[in-house]
Parts: C-alpha cells; sequence; structure tokens
C-alpha cells in the first residue's frame, strides 16, 4: 500500500508467455487474478488484455491487496460481476464459454466470489473498494476494468486521463477543477512505455 513520503520501485517481469497481438496462441494465459475476462469467457484478445491487468495491478498497490482474488475462474466472475455490474449480453453471446459463468439472460450462474462470499452483481462497486481514492483514480481503474475489450481503454487514451496527465497527484475525493487539485500528492504513477506485446504471466 502506498503511504504519503515512501518512494518504491516497481519492476515488471515474466514475459515467460507473452505473445504478440497478431500470435495470439495460448488460450490459457495471464495469472488468475489478474486475468481478463474475454480469456476466461473464451473471446479473441489482444494487446487490451494488459489494460485489464494494468487496472488490477494498480487497484492491488492502493488496497494492499488483490482485487480479484478468486480461487477458480467462477469466482473470478463473480467478483468481476459485484464489482461491475453484469456484462453486456452482446458480449456474452460472442463468448465460446459464457455458458459456465452465465444463464441466457446474462445473469451469473453462481455468486459466491472471493474467498466464499456471496456477492450479487454491483453489491461491492468500484468506488466502495478503494476508500478514499481520487475519483481521478478510481475512473482510470473504471477504464481499465472495463468487461467489453471494445470499449475498455487503450494505452493511447491512458496516456491522455486525467489521473495519468497528473501523475497520480490527486489522492483525495475532493473534486477537480481542471487540470489543478486542491490536496498534495502521495500516489505517484510511473512513466511507463507501451508495445503491442502482449505480456502476461501463466498461472
Amino acid at each position: 500500500m502506498f503511504r504519503p513520503g515512501r518512494t518504491r520501485k516497481i519492476a515488471v517481469i515474466d514475459f515467460g508467455s507473452g505473445c504478440f497481438a497478431h500470435e495470439t496462441v495460448y488460450t490459457y494465459i495471464q495469472s488468475r487474478f489478474y486475468r481478463s475476462p474475454e480469456i476466461i469467457l473464451g473471446l479473441p484478445y489482444d494487446h487490451q488484455i494488459d489494460m485489464w491487468s494494468l487496472g488490477c495491478v494498480l487497484a492491488e498497490l492502493y488496497i494492499g491487496q488483490p482485487l480479484f482474488p478468486g480461487s477458480s475462474e467462477k469466482q473470478q466472475i463473480a467478483s468481476f460481476a459485484a464489482t461491475l455490474g453484469n456484462p453486456p449480453l452482446p458480449l456474452l453471446q460472442k463468448a465460446t464459454r459464457s455458458g459456465l459463468y452465465f444463464n441466457h439472460g446474462g445473469e451469473p450462474l453462481s455468486l459466491v466470489a472471493a474467498r466464499g462470499v456471496i456477492r450479487p452483481p454491483l453489491t461491492q462497486p468500484l468506488v466502495d473498494r478503494l476508500p478514499s481514492a481520487p475519483l481521478a483514480f478510481v475512473n482510470f481503474l473504471g477504464r481499465c476494468l472495463d468487461w467489453d475489450p471494445a470499449t475498455r481503454i487503450t494505452p493511447a487514451e491512458a496516456s491522455r486521463h486525467e489521473w495519468i496527465r497528473s501523475r497520480g497527484h490527486c489522492v483525495s475525493r475532493e473534486r477537480h477543477h481542471g487540470d489543478h487539485c486542491r490536496t498534495s500528492c502521495h500516489f505517484k504513477s510511473p512513466t511507463t512505455r507501451h508495445s503491442r506485446k502482449v505480456a502476461q504471466t501463466t498461472p
């Protein structure tokens, strides 16, 4: 967990199952806690799976524990729904494995989320999972944690997001005025470079 006045260095490692976006040969990719919906549901995937994982990692750095710590993919899906609501029905209709997790109406078959806790959809929204987090940060994570990779924030869009442009300076829920914030900084986002390589780890 980040605390005022402390600096952390983060190293991104282990690209053992990385692949290029035009060579997505793996059907089992990404460590479970950071696995994107399209991988679990059986949808085509590309570098947008990394944006989902980025959101999970940033949330974990903020709260000090994994955001979606399911012991199975079924629990992951239930945890996603509890925080993000149910996925768009058209997305499920295109997925080859959606029947394992959702009924024909798009409702989850299981409400047992992480650690065996029963959580109906949207009973634990993202804003409640991130106590005292800045609104810009919550918004950024919400854009990363979009069920649909087609509407999920892209790396280019992320680089222009308010939270990135402020370099993580906004640390409270106070409203922002333009590019300025009325609070001091203690959550600084790293400068990152993005390539189209899908770099994830296996469980």
